[in-house]
């Protein structure tokens, strides 16, 4: 095993032979995410069973406060075994806690990196280099009620829009505008970028695993949302119903996305959003983090014998991918899945194959999140139906 300082000083043989029995702790969002993984000792977790290798926040009879928590049940840990390592699901949660907490945590990229693809903003113009990407404009948050100012940015060319502060996920702090809604906008950026609302578009999600000289594209999944922005599931089987035209303007456009990160110094993995029109390939936004589709994923790689999620990223901070088939975004995982909360809590998914991380508490979610169904069918059209959406976007997964 070969993990790296913060200053990025690779470590002697003597200190990796030590470091091989050291405990990694997973922090992250579900325990069920990575029983089995034997990379890892135990998890700290939003939703999970608090057994004794997981300790889950939706059971927890201390705090409701999901950061004083994690932090408390780190320095726990730390306290109990001083050689203790840390995997956080989301790298930027790892300068949270402390500098003891920092020290112990591995698979971490330079900060500079991950803040700015993380920035919508940032991560469009640099990536608009190489790829396409929509149109878009930075507006003070205090001017972006006026749909007229707003249509005039656009030389009138359109009537709807996307408005949404630079940071986040989920489609958190993400608003619809059109002439007859105007939104009531509550975030707290001080600025939303604005786009022109793309109706005809598939949103599409990838992994990419990186290291400084090599990168594998995994397999892609068509992303479920609801109300237009919210996430509520992945549909990796919807993916496998697209034209081979349509599938390789996606693999090039990744192609093109991973060859530029790399430049940047990226490493690990990385998570790119899509939307697939008729004719076009738009980027839209990166994840430098464990996304909701990621679960599914992982489970598909499993079932195909190939490394495990963890394992792929593990091995990118280990400068090694030998191990990862060259065409491994072509494997089929035969998931779909459904993240039901009290928002969406009507629509009706029949064959559930399994569900996992259910919440009963009344604090550990935001919106109202009750659990995750797996299913073995793609659900993307049956959902998409129950919301009269526009059913364009799904006529080629008939």
């Amino acid at each position: 095993l070969l993990f790296y300082l913060k200053d990025n000083t690779e470590l002697s043989v003597n200190n990796r032979e030590r470091m091989v029995m050291r405990n990694i702790y997973w922090i992250g969002a579900r325990n069920s995410d990575v029983i089995g993984e034997p990379l890892f000792t135990g998890s700290i977790t939003r939703y999970g069973n608090d057994s004794k290798d997981n300790y889950a926040f939706c059971n927890n009879n201390f705090t409701k406060d999901y950061n004083e928590f994690i932090n408390v049940t780190l320095h726990d840990i730390l306290n109990t075994d001083n050689t203790a390592l840390f995997w956080f699901g989301n790298e930027l949660s790892a300068h949270k806690y402390g500098r003891d907490v920092y020290n112990h945590s591995i698979c971490m990229n330079n900060l500079s990196v991950v803040e700015s693809l993380n920035d919508k903003i940032f991560a469009r113009n640099y990536l608009g280099q190489v790829v396409k990407t929509p149109g878009s404009v930075l507006l003070n948050t205090s001017i972006c009620s006026d749909y007229t100012f707003i249509k005039s940015v656009f030389n009138n060319e359109y009537t709807q829009f996307v408005m949404q502060a630079t940071k986040g996920a989920g489609g958190n702090d993400t608003y619809y505008m059109s002439e007859n809604v105007i939104p009531e906008i509550s975030t707290k950026s001080p600025y939303l970028l604005i786009t022109p609302y793309i109706s005809k578009a598939l949103a599409v999600n990838l992994h990419i695993v990186l290291t400084k000289s090599d990168y594998r594209l995994l397999p892609p999944s068509v992303q479920i949302t609801i109300d237009k922005f919210k996430y509520s599931g992945s549909d990796f089987i919807a993916y496998q119903y697209l034209d081979s035209e349509q599938k390789n303007r996606i693999i090039n456009c990744a192609n093109a996305i991973a060859m530029k990160m790399q430049n940047l110094g990226c490493i690990g993995l990385l998570g790119v959003d899509l939307l697939v029109t008729e004719n076009d390939i738009l980027f839209i936004e990166c994840n430098y983090r464990y996304q909701g589709s990621s679960f599914l994923l992982n489970l598909g790689l499993c079932d195909n014998n190939l490394p495990s999620l963890f394992q792929c990223w593990y091995n990118a901070f280990n400068d090694d991918l030998n191990n990862i088939p060259y065409d491994i975004h072509r494997t089929k995982i035969n998931y779909s899945s459904f993240r039901r909360t009290n928002w969406n809590r009507h629509i009706k998914v029949p064959n559930t194959n399994m569900i996992i991380a259910p919440n009963k508490s009344d604090f550990s979610s935001s919106d109202g999140y009750q659990q995750y169904e797996i299913y073995k069918q793609s659900i993307a059209t049956m959902i998409a139906k129950q919301e009269e959406q526009d059913l364009y976007l799904f006529d080629s997964l008939q």
